[in-house]
């Protein structure tokens, strides 16, 4: 389950997170740049589903949205469970507490494989976008992040992109932060 993550201000001032759908799959293809992931019927994608269903889950509500996005999350990345499979979905829909018999209905009717695939062209040609999570300020600012797995899967760390937005969105000339991977010593003995 790949996102890009568009952040705009509300009108209270603050940073509220806007969901997009990137496909990892559609970007890193070798069959050339007419194949489209959401076009191809024949394709087994891993990204597609998911995100369809997140798109399907919008359709119940901003709530629904949120429960699901953050079950689907920890079922991918905590508990190793294969989102892009139907049935399993389909569990963390009833999890999130989605009308489920409507979200299959919207799952097989493919209502929303035309907004996944929207989202995408629009990161890639409004903003270059090339990996996931990157986040888009209001001003279309665009900071790609490399995270660890852990809690910024939920919105509990929303000072996160605050202080991204306060560091990238007003120094321009800042192009790109990387942190080293510490070098481990041993001591001998």
């Amino acid at each position: 389950m790949e996102w890009l993550y568009k952040v705009r201000e509300s009108s209270d001032g603050k940073l509220r997170l806007v969901w997009k759908s990137f496909l990892l799959e559609q970007i890193n293809s070798t069959r050339g740049p007419e194949w489209k992931v959401w076009e191809d019927e024949g394709f087994k994608s891993r990204d597609l589903p998911p995100l369809e269903a997140a798109k399907c889950a919008a359709l119940q509500g901003e709530a629904a949205f949120d429960a699901f996005h953050q079950r689907c999350f920890r079922a991918r990345h905590r508990q190793g469970r294969s989102v892009a499979e139907k049935e399993v979905l389909l569990d963390v829909a009833r999890e999130a507490g989605l009308d489920v018999d409507r979200f299959r209905r919207d799952i097989e009717s493919g209502i929303q494989r035309p907004l996944v695939a929207g989202d995408h062209e629009e990161a890639v040609k409004q903003w270059g976008v090339f990996g996931v999570p990157t986040l888009v300020y209001p001003a279309g600012e665009a900071v790609y992040l490399k995270l660890a797995p852990g809690e910024w899967e939920s919105r509990e760390d929303d000072g996160l992109f605050d202080q991204l937005l306060a560091l990238f969105a007003t120094r321009p000339y800042l192009l790109e932060v990387k942190k080293p991977e510490p070098v481990r010593v041993t001591k001998k003995r």
